[in-house]
């Protein structure tokens, strides 16, 4: 099981950093070589340039694979997406096709750019996808100019200057020398994020790797991920990568055996990029009660609640996205969202894990229920996705998808609690739970004092989050010293335990395990590693 969760992980950065080459070639910082070598092996020149990315930014470390798969490495599965020799390669390659096949448009006058020629590919913006929008009975008006986004680190926009960069600008207004210019910094920057060294030690591919991902999506959610002429350059390069790894993962956990292999044939390959067939899992959880949970709160101690409550929804929704995603060896690639008390995630259409998320889903409304009575619940529910679905072929949009599944949702709400009525009757009926006191602020029944635990704890979140800079998530206590603020035990084969961090009580160094979340800050440099 450990050599298939190894592998897993492999794809999913090869996915991630598949299309890396484009950002390298555009920043040009490439060499001259053989194009006839380079077709032949890659294909592409930004493939060939994947593969010198990862051996500068990540050396020894991109070449590792794990017992058993030797060659299956995230250098070869990046790098060869264009040209697969192999069953995991094909799974980069399609990965690829599909995410490709669903979210790129054809180019039109209004996207004919200022640039011409070989370097075209670096002077092309990032174009924002509300220019676009016409209101009905407009649908014939001509689009002026494109709004376009700079490069620049999204995490800029924490500081003064760095907001007003951070929203799109008219075409007019940045043009393509100032695109051009802008890559070659905007490269240098990332590989020395990349590089960043903590208390002597680098980021490792590996053991670093969510840190890494959010390196990525910091400069790469305004690059697009297509410069290509007749194709609209509406799409992140850092969303179509983060697609690609979601999908070949999924694709892997769909078409390996019990042992992760997956046989070198023609029927392999065959079934791998057949996309007839619902491969995919779209998982939607939505916590309901939120507005109850936040605002059910007297007038004594409501500024602290209210922003304890509403800091807690929506860091449980944080919480809960990365869990089920980890709980099948997946990664944070396969959460599509996750925020106000939703989550959506990509998960692959197999039995085991539909029947995972039923029991996974059943033991959280049961700790929900526990912890607060009642006021919150979590729906979950899932449609099934095809290839053809996700690239429009089968005659359904997502569209139409996301509503099948936001309708099952809706029905769910009648439905609360109805696993626990079965398995666990005295707890949601049982007597045993009627208590003599109320609590003063949410005025929920409890045994004894004058205010309930679950609005201690969140007037202690609000007051901590005045002076908290980090979010620190760990699987026990003796991780991080201090108490942590709430622990969610007994659902996922690991607790989770949620410490609010202040610089003064922020550990000296970090384990593999544990997982920091800075807040309101782009500099990881403070994060020390061990």
């Amino acid at each position: 099981m450990i050599v298939v969760l190894n592998l897993l992980k492999v794809i999913s950065i090869a996915g991630v950093f598949h299309d890396i080459g484009k950002f390298a070639e555009r920043a040009g910082d490439v060499e001259t070589v053989n194009k006839d070598i380079v077709h032949q092996e890659y294909r592409y020149g930004h493939a060939y340039n994947t593969e010198r990315a990862l051996e500068e930014l990540f050396g020894e470390r991109a070449s590792w694979f794990p017992d058993a798969f030797p060659g299956v490495n995230v250098l070869n599965l990046a790098s060869r997406h264009h040209r697969p020799r192999n069953m995991y390669e094909l799974l980069i390659a399609e990965g690829d096709r599909i995410a490709s096949g669903h979210e790129r448009m054809k180019a039109d006058e209004a996207a004919e750019y200022d640039v011409e020629g070989l370097d075209r590919k670096s002077k092309v913006p990032l174009i924002n996808i509300l220019s676009r929008v016409r209101l009905e009975g407009k649908m014939d008006q001509e689009i002026e100019e494109d709004w376009r986004y700079k490069l620049r680190k999204f995490t800029s926009v924490f500081t003064p200057d760095g907001l007003r960069d951070i929203f799109p600008t008219r075409g007019s207004e940045y043009g393509a020398l100032e695109v051009q210019r802008d890559y070659a910094k905007h490269w240098e920057e990332f590989k020395s994020a990349i590089a960043v060294s903590v208390n002597g030690r680098k980021l490792d591919l590996f053991d670093n790797f969510e840190t890494i991902y959010e390196i990525c999506r910091d400069y790469m959610w305004c690059l697009p991920a297509s410069t290509r002429k007749e194709e609209l350059p509406d799409v992140s390069l850092f969303e179509h990568s983060k697609a690609t790894a979601a999908l070949a993962s999924c694709l892997y956990l769909y078409h390996a055996d019990e042992k992760g292999i997956i046989k070198e044939s023609d029927e392999s390959k065959r079934e791998i990029v057949d996309r007839a067939i619902d491969k995919f899992l779209l998982f939607a959880g939505d916590i309901s009660g939120i507005q109850k949970f936040v605002y059910q709160i007297s007038s004594k101690g409501a500024y602290r609640a209210l922003k304890g409550r509403s800091f807690f929804i929506q860091l449980l929704s944080e919480i809960l996205a990365r869990n089920f995603v980890k709980e099948f060896g997946l990664t944070l690639a396969n959460i599509l969202y996750a925020s106000g008390g939703k989550f959506y995630l990509l998960l692959p259409n197999v039995g085991k894990i539909e029947s995972g998320l039923t029991d996974l889903s059943c033991k959280l409304n049961k700790w929900l229920f526990k912890e607060f009575g009642g006021d919150l619940y979590i729906r979950t529910a899932s449609v099934a996705l095809s290839g053809d679905d996700l690239t429009r072929q089968s005659g359904e949009t997502l569209y139409d998808k996301w509503d099948h599944l936001t309708r099952k949702l809706v029905y769910l709400d009648r439905q609360r609690y109805h696993e626990i009525a079965i398995s666990d009757y005295e707890l949601l009926f049982g007597t045993q739970n009627v208590k003599p006191n109320t609590c003063e602020v949410c005025h929920s029944s409890i045994d004894a004092g004058s205010i309930c635990s679950t609005c201690e704890m969140m007037a202690k979140v609000g007051s901590l989050l005045g002076t908290t800079s980090y979010i620190g998530l760990a699987d026990n206590e003796s991780e991080i010293t201090g108490e942590p603020i709430f622990k969610l035990d007994g659902v996922f084969s690991r607790d989770t335990l949620v410490w609010l961090l202040s610089d003064d009580n922020f550990p000296f160094s970090v384990k593999n395990n544990i997982s920091i979340l800075r807040i309101n800050e782009g500099n990881i440099g403070r994060i020390p590693l061990c």
